[in-house]
This record gives C-alpha cells, sequence and structure tokens, in this order.
C-alpha cells in the first residue's frame, strides 16, 4: 500500500460519528446486493474533493461511508490533492476502504481519478491508462476478477462541452476490448440517452441544461457495446439535482459494461455523501458471464 499515511486521518473518524450532520455516516448495509459466490460489487463516487489539502473532514465521513457498503471496486473522481505529500490521502483512503489503490493525475484542475480494489478478488494485470485528449482522462486497468478476465476504467468527461464530450466518448472506444468485457464506472457529466428531451425544470439555466441533456456522448459509448446497467435494470434515479430547487436533476453518474446483461444483478443510487453527486453501486454476477 502507500507510503507516508497517518493513522492520525483515520483516528479522527470516532472523532465525527454525530458531528456532522451533513454527512451522515452509515456502519452497515442493509440492502445485501449479492448472493453468489462470483459475485461482483462495483461502486462509482464523485467525491467533489476536500475544502483544501489539509482540511478532508468531509471526505473521511464519506470515505467511511463507501467503507461500509464494502464493495470490491470502487472508482473515485476529483480526488482533489491526492497527489500531495506522497499521495498521503490515497493511502488513508486505502486503509479505511481496504483496498488497493491507483491513482491517475488528471490533465486540468486537479480533479484526480482513484481505482481501489479487493486485491482478494480483483488482480491487476496491467495499466492502460489514457490522457491524450481527454479533459481529465482516463484510469484503466486490466484485471483478473474471481479468474475471469476483465477490464476496469474510472472515467471523468469534460465538464462542460457537449462537442468535447463527444470526442472523448470516441476516444474511449479504444479502451473497450474486443476479447473480453469491461466495466467503466464514473462521472460522464451528461444525462444518459433515454433522458434526451426531459423537460426543464422552472428556475434551471437553459445554456446549462442544453449542454448536460446532450444525449450524443452517451450514443457514442452505446455504439461500443457499452450498456447503462442502471437503465438496464429499470433504475433512473438522478446522481445529481439534490442540492437545491434550481438544480437540473440528471444521471450523470453511471457504470456501463459490454459483460452480458444477464450478469447484471443489482444497481442502486444510494442516498448518501456530502458531495453534490451521490454514489452508484452495481452488482454482477461473474458465473453468468460464460
Amino acid at each position: 500500500m502507500t507510503d507516508h499515511v497517518l493513522p492520525s486521518d483515520v483516528d479522527r473518524l470516532g472523532k465525527l460519528r454525530g458531528t456532522a450532520p451533513s454527512c451522515p455516516l452509515i456502519t452497515q448495509r442493509n440492502d445485501p446486493m449479492d448472493v453468489s459466490p462470483l459475485a461482483l460489487r462495483v461502486a462509482t463516487y464523485n467525491l467533489k474533493g476536500g475544502t483544501s489539502a489539509r482540511d478532508r473532514t468531509r471526505e473521511l465521513c464519506d470515505l467511511a461511508s463507501l467503507a461500509a457498503l464494502a464493495p470490491h471496486v470502487i472508482g473515485l473522481q476529483e480526488c482533489k490533492w491526492w497527489n500531495h505529500d506522497h499521495r498521503r490521502h490515497l493511502g488513508v483512503a486505502e486503509r479505511m476502504l481496504n483496498k488497493r489503490g491507483i491513482l491517475l493525475e488528471s490533465n486540468s484542475d486537479g480533479c484526480h481519478l482513484a481505482l481501489l480494489v479487493d486485491p482478494t478478488v480483483v488482480e491487476i494485470v496491467d495499466l492502460r491508462h489514457r490522457t491524450h485528449g481527454f479533459h481529465h482522462g482516463v484510469l484503466c486497468v486490466q484485471a483478473r476478477v474471481h479468474g475471469h478476465p476483465l477490464d476496469l476504467a474510472v472515467v471523468h468527461l469534460a465538464p462542460s462541452s457537449p462537442l468535447r464530450r463527444e470526442l472523448e466518448a470516441e476516444l474511449f472506444k479504444l479502451c473497450v476490448p474486443i476479447d473480453h468485457p469491461i466495466i467503466a464506472m464514473g462521472d460522464w457529466n451528461a444525462a444518459p440517452s433515454e433522458e434526451a428531451g426531459v423537460k426543464v425544470p422552472n428556475g434551471v439555466d437553459p445554456a446549462h441544461a442544453r449542454r448536460k441533456l446532450d444525449t450524443r456522448a452517451a450514443k457514442a459509448l452505446e455504439e461500443a457495446g457499452l450498456i447503462d446497467v442502471g437503465a438496464h435494470l429499470g433504475d433512473h434515479s438522478p446522481t445529481v439535482g439534490h442540492t437545491g430547487d434550481h438544480e437540473l436533476a440528471y444521471r450523470c453518474d453511471r457504470i456501463l459494461s459490454t459483460l452480458p446483461t444477464t450478469t447484471f444483478t443489482g444497481h442502486q443510487v444510494h442516498d448518501f455523501g456530502s458531495s453534490d453527486h451521490r454514489p452508484v453501486e452495481a452488482c454482477f454476477d461473474l458465473a453468468k458471464a460464460r
């Protein structure tokens, strides 16, 4: 695991309980999503970073809640300042989540990407990151999961331009292998294809809605064979838009895969966290991948 982890960062969690009402901690999951011995639980969450390189209280609370879910794979976006102090914050996350972590530094805005995996389930075989042509980048690894070849990708597409996102989606197709499946998780920064043409609520900036409800990137991803797990299982819960009356609610945080849809066994948007995004979790049964 990463060096230079200070135990005091983790010990502070005991002081957080009951003192951070805007970021409630969950202590255990009450919604088991897997029954198969070859189940794989995957979660994605845009942390929206800490308030500073030193004040990590909100972030620690969110990581503690993710730890209680105990997914096998976690993809994180906007891991701000995680590249400081010999990547100390990545090490803290590894300890709290009981995972092995990989960090990819973002091209822009310090919004770094992280992948954390359960080493008893996921074996990292090779790194296949892509940064050229992306506003942030794509953290991608070749892995073996329960003995199955499977790529894992953490994605954060461009924040503002629909055209830039469409180009990034076309570039991401190069990350999709042809001889084995991939699970891609992240903040796609725009609505999925089924939300094209949805009515924009009063008070929402029309220009913002136009950019975020543009579905060209989502359709390009579908052309690569990537299936939206939430949409396939009928869960259309928005992952942003919960922080104010004049916010656009849509499902920008999604988990996509080229695995057979028979392996899709669960999907949930969790109602916790202090970010302006919600954590998303999906469960796969790799026993049905054959």
